[in-house]
């Protein structure tokens, strides 16, 4: 019996169970478990429909596989993708909706400029609104907390405006930050003040822990860039990647002469993106300020 037999005998053997030790896919009744974490679950809504909550977390390639072959073995149930959590060995509608909301307290707190912030957002409001007219009437107070962020990020003015905020938010704690840290940034360029903060084996700013992360917030505030300090005859990135200079010069002398292109290597590291703000290595986004001051 192969896994998607599984999968499809999950469905039309009610009250059934399977169980081999050979196999990574078991069922006990209406749960199917991947491993040890279940990742579905047969449930029936308010109207006495059958629904499968299934998964919204892969956990790994094959428990992805799984959650597939579950997938296309259903064959009329609504499907709901429902938050679970390694080793979670039941789905509970009290459950879901407790982590429901613990994500929804995380995502409106999370920097919404971000598509993916948003967009968590409002997946896990529209899965409430779906278990509140579905399964389970939650309090109105608790839906009305999040219906307003909720509006606000399905209407183009309104988040248009709440993007101008949080720019204006940020513009505005980073100029605080920058006078904390004014000495440091006059004294030291972008590579050394990323070494200070990022390289575990410099000691410079060890007994001052909030000076170091303030850097750290200037330098990287959106926490999506990566530095690079020179190391003896090598280059150290943030990363914890290490290349010697040699390997790096052409790269440097191409960038240097404005001929620097997406598609070339640097050793197994391929050049992705080429901006006048940034160059993107592999998985390093790396400042042109960083790259100017290696130079």
């Amino acid at each position: 019996m192969n896994n998607y037999d599984i999968a499809h005998n999950f469905f039309y053997q009610e009250g059934e169970n399977f169980d081999k030790y050979y196999k990574s896919m078991s069922y006990n009744n209406d749960k199917f478990y991947s491993y040890s974490t279940i990742i579905a679950k047969k449930m029936i809504d308010k109207n006495g429909n059958k629904c499968l909550f299934l998964s919204d977390n892969n956990f790994s390639n094959t428990t992805a596989k799984h959650i597939s072959y579950l997938r296309q073995a259903c064959p009329y149930y609504n499907v709901l993708y429902v938050p679970i959590k390694y080793n979670q060995r039941d789905i509970t509608i009290d459950d879901t909706i407790k982590v429901i909301i613990d994500n929804l307290d995380f995502y409106k707190n999370q920097k919404l400029s971000l598509k993916v912030n948003r967009e968590s957002f409002i997946k896990y409001f529209l899965l409430l609104l779906e278990i509140n007219d579905n399964f389970k009437t939650i309090k109105k107070s608790i839906i009305k907390k999040y219906q307003g962020l909720f509006d606000i990020l399905n209407n183009n003015e309104s988040l248009k405006e709440l993007k101008k905020k949080i720019v204006e938010k940020q513009k505005q704690e980073l100029e605080k930050i920058k006078k904390k840290i004014n000495s440091y940034l006059k004294k030291y360029d972008l590579s050394t003040l990323a070494k200070m903060v990022y390289d575990y084996d410099d000691k410079t700013l060890n007994n001052d822990k909030d000076i170091k992360q303030a850097i750290k917030k200037y330098i990287n505030p959106n926490d999506d860039l990566s530095f690079v300090w020179i190391d003896g005859d090598n280059f150290k990135t943030s990363k914890s990647i290490t290349i010697s200079k040699n390997d790096c010069k052409l790269i440097i002398d191409l960038y240097k002469h404005n001929k620097l292109k997406h598609g070339l290597k640097l050793n197994q590291y391929t050049v992705l993106e080429v901006t006048k703000d940034f160059i993107k290595i592999g998985c390093h986004k790396i400042p042109v300020e960083n790259i100017n001051c290696l130079i």
